[in-house]
């Protein structure tokens, strides 16, 4: 997985790459029951280390370059960064592939977002205003509108008009 980011930082934002990369991680992770620390860690730091070999690799090169240019008149070219970049990157690959040990091997990852979402209530509290736009849409004309046109799997509930009692609108789900 290092390897890919790698390559992948090298061609695209290291940010970027990353998090393109990470659910495939953790998928791996959830697997092969092991902790995803074990290969997040090593892709997070090769990540910002292949990010150094191209101009858009990491923000800090085009900040660099663009300032190179106010200074000398011209810009560093995309691969200008290529030989220190690949050199730090391949010697980052060597520690990330002997010190990978050295990882929380026992730390487990909680559940993810879906599964704690679909697990608990949540509430929605608003404010609003005693007097609104004659164009707004109300919460009421709201609910009618996703009742029919399915565009929601459950349509909030209670559909409560905003303007009375308390000022606040609540939705539960």
């Amino acid at each position: 997985m290092a390897a890919a980011t790698a390559l992948l930082s090298m061609v695209t934002k290291n940010v970027g790459a990353l998090a393109i990369l990470m659910p495939v991680a953790l998928r791996m992770g959830r697997e092969e029951k092991s902790s995803p620390t074990a290969l997040l860690m090593p892709m997070a730091f090769i990540s910002l280390l292949g990010g150094l070999v191209t101009l858009v690799g990491t923000s800090t090169n085009i900040i660099v370059s663009q300032v190179r240019e106010e200074m000398v008149g011209k810009p560093f070219q995309m691969y200008d960064f290529a030989p220190i970049g690949l050199i730090l990157t391949a010697l980052g690959l060597l520690f990330v592939s002997l010190g990978w040990r050295l990882l929380p091997r026992d730390r487990q990852g909680r559940a993810d977002l879906g599964d704690v979402a679909a697990a608990s209530t949540y509430s929605t509290e608003a404010k609003i205003a005693d007097e609104l736009p004659k164009d707004m849409v109300t919460i009421p004309a709201a609910c009618r509108e996703i009742g029919e046109n399915g565009r929601s799997a459950r349509p909030l509930a209670p559909c409560v008009d905003p303007r009375g009692g308390d000022g606040a609108a609540r939705a539960h789900g």
